[in-house]
């Protein structure tokens, strides 16, 4: 076994040349492709060759570039079967097994590789076969961090001449560039787990919609039983009502036998290893033992051992001090969990334990949001009765008076002889109307529903509640502007109604406490825009006694009253304001004793415009 030596070392510009022909590469399989392409030609072999473990801990071919004995390329599919146990074949007989701590593998090289294998190269027949001889080779290992992931290996010089000390350190050389690559391939891949969760949240959040914990479960175990990695299955569980450990999804490589598997929730008081996590904290078993299993530490343990799995790693799912799930991985071969593996298992869990909680958070929330809306729905019926008892109080004593008023009609006519029946008969058709009228407007009061969404105009709402209050007030003025512009919203008729009739009633009750020359009631709408968004205004205007400075900012307080004697309930202005807020809009009051009130309305615009 010789190698020509050269005095000279490799330059700095061939690990540039390397690196940017890398540089683009974003998979493992671009890598391969660029890497063999780059080493066959430099070195000016008949083969190039890219091995890599995969999930049963074997080396297997991922990549080939060459010619056969006819100087025809060789597909990538020909001996698609070509893997080796660690410590099998030429090129695989300084690599360390997958679980071996440290274990980095060394370069190997043969002049004479038949001599050198004494004959025992497994797949040694096929390529002589193949390639028509089976002469030079060097094979130089993929280290990574922590791990070797696999090997690069050139076959035959083409000039059946000797491979050189040079070409030996290009192969290491770009070797170590490839595994370089392979580290940043994976580490983008760890990466992209925690931008995908992380923007499920925000997403989530930004749009203020529910967190699809099952769809971030189900991208999380495909995510790291993927090729890239080394985990071969995974299993998520989530706590449920009882406390019990529930599987959520579990996912593995298609060889993968599921028949035998319990997938009944874990107790929570159960003494498995898993289902304890060790006490809140990760369990990690780098060598399932035989011993392990039958000690009945894990679950399924027929079924681990059905499957071969050799190791795993259980994290536990820790919110506010409690256990809330757990995520379990398991590899095919005895695995060993460096840091950097702790660490990302351990940010993953983490941040699916965050949005476990801030799960549970916001669905408790919604129960509490959803009772609260209840009781205000409740609150608020009930309230708007007591507004409306005083409306119909103000409604039967103005009917009293008319009845009264009609009584003494009636008595006059029956005495009075001088009228003529016709006269009479005219007299008793005109009572008859304003009867017919009263009735017609208390029975679509309680004829129309109370909470249905309506097509409302504003205009017209506004002006049958003015004129219906005003209309036995003949010591009362209404003056009114009417902005036509404002277009129909769809809203709550019954809920407005509420709001324009207590804002009119007290505005009506401040005018004859005041007792002025002229009382005088405004109302007027408009749009106008405040923050840059536009509100339909709804001004209601009065010059009645005013209210007190001092107590200006507690009119909208829940029974809060300076009427208490004359049956105020403090509900009213209350309820009237949280009508208003709950559609996004907002009451404000200016008043000034002995001057008046003004109350004004804003409702947003385009949030209810048809």
């Amino acid at each position: 076994m010789t190698n020509k030596e050269l005095t000279t070392e490799l330059p700095l510009f061939t690990l540039n040349i390397i690196r940017n022909a890398l540089r683009n590469c974003q998979s493992i399989e671009e890598i391969v492709e660029a890497v063999l392409e780059k080493v066959r030609h430099r070195l000016d072999s008949q083969v190039a060759c890219f091995y890599l473990f995969n999930k049963d801990g074997v080396i297997e071919r991922i990549g080939i570039n060459g010619v056969d004995k006819y100087s025809k390329p060789i597909e990538n599919d020909w001996l698609v079967e070509e893997q080796y146990e660690p410590g099998e074949g030429f090129s695989e007989k300084l690599i360390p097994p997958p679980g071996e701590e440290n274990g980095d593998g060394e370069p190997w090289y043969s002049d004479s590789l038949i001599d050198d294998c004494n004959f025992s190269l497994k797949f040694g027949q096929r390529y002589v076969d193949k390639l028509g001889r089976l002469e030079q080779a060097i094979s130089v290992p993929l280290n990574g961090l922590n791990r070797t992931y696999g090997t690069l290996e050139v076959l035959n010089k083409n000039d059946h001449d000797k491979f050189t000390l040079d070409d030996q350190n290009y192969l290491m050389l770009i070797g170590s560039v490839a595994s370089s690559f392979i580290s940043d391939i994976r580490r983008k891949h760890k990466q992209h787990i925690y931008n995908k969760i992380l923007q499920s949240i925000f997403s989530a959040e930004v749009n203020q919609t529910s967190v699809d914990l099952q769809k971030i479960y189900e991208f999380l175990a495909e995510s790291l039983i993927s090729p890239i990695t080394s985990y071969k299955v995974c299993i998520i569980r989530q706590a449920n009502e009882q406390g019990d450990f529930e599987v959520m999804v579990e996912k593995g490589t298609e060889d993968i036998d599921w028949t035998n598997r319990n997938k009944s929730p874990v107790k929570k008081n159960a003494q498995t290893t898993i289902s304890r996590s060790r006490n809140n904290k990760e369990a990690l078993y780098e060598d399932i033992t035989q011993e392990a299993i039958e000690q009945g530490n894990f679950d399924n343990s027929d079924w681990i051992r059905d499957n071969n799995l050799q190791s795993l790693a259980c994290l536990p799912l820790i919110a506010n001090g409690e256990m809330v799930g757990n995520i379990t991985v398991y590899t095919a071969y005895k695995h060993i969990f460096f840091q950097d593996d702790k660490d990302f298992l351990e940010n993953i869990a983490f941040v699916t334990a965050s949005i476990i909680a801030t799960d549970r958070i916001k669905k408790s929330l919604r129960v509490i949001q959803r009772e609260l809306t209840e009781e205000k729905h409740k609150f608020f019926a009930t309230s708007r009765q007591v507004s409306y008892d005083s409306v119909m109080k103000g409604f039967l004593h103005q009917y009293k008076n008319e009845l009264i008023e009609l009584s003494e009609v009636f008595s006059q006519l029956s005495e009075d002889s001088s009228k003529s029946i016709k006269q009479k008969q005219q007299i008793i058709d005109t009572q008859k109307g304003r009867i017919q009228k009263r009735v017609a407007e208390i029975s679509k009061e309680f004829r129309e529903g109370r909470d249905d969404v309506n097509v409302v105009n504003i205009n017209k709402l506004i002006k049958y509640v003015a004129t219906l209050f005003v209309s036995d007030e003949p010591d009362i003025e209404l003056s009114a502007y009417y902005d036509e512009e404002i277009p129909e919203i769809e809203l709550s008729e019954a809920k407005i109604k509420d709001v324009i009739y207590n804002l009119v009633n007290n505005a009506i009750a401040a005018i004859k406490r005041a007792k002025p020359k002229k009382g005088q009631l405004s109302v007027a709408t408009s749009i106008i825009t405040l923050n840059r968004i536009q509100y339909i205004e709804t001004t209601i205007q009065d010059n009645g006694d005013g209210i007190p400075r001092e107590i200006q900012d507690r009119i909208f307080e829940q029974g809060f009253t300076t009427r208490r004697k004359d049956g105020g309930t403090g509900m009213g202005l209350f309820v009237a304001n949280g009508i208003i807020a709950d559609y996004g809009g907002k009451i404000i009051a200016e008043s000034k004793i002995g001057y008046g009130t003004i109350f004004k309305i804003y409702i947003p615009l385009k949030r209810y415009q048809l």
